[in-house]
């Protein structure tokens, strides 16, 4: 498990880079200051261990449509 953990977490901070960084190139185009934008990873209808690796990747905007999965997950993760 503890594999799948880190190779997850890897995976999704890559992601989160790659992302961050053509948000970042977006922002440049139109004139908009750095930081100006906020990703929000969704985390809707996803497993507890997954929305755990998101914020071991570096995630910090967390959104969910529903708000008992919401609570749960918070109650869950709330050593983060």
């Amino acid at each position: 498990m503890k594999i799948f953990m880190d190779e997850l977490v890897q995976q999704i901070r890559q992601n989160l880079q790659s992302i961050n960084e053509r948000m970042e190139r977006c922002l440049k185009a139109a004139g908009r200051s750095s930081g100006g934008a906020r990703l929000v990873v969704v985390t809707k209808s996803q497993p507890l261990d997954v929305v755990e690796a998101a914020i071991l990747a570096g995630a910090t905007h967390l959104g969910e449509n529903y708000p008992l999965e919401a609570l749960e997950k918070i109650r869950s993760l709330e050593q983060y």
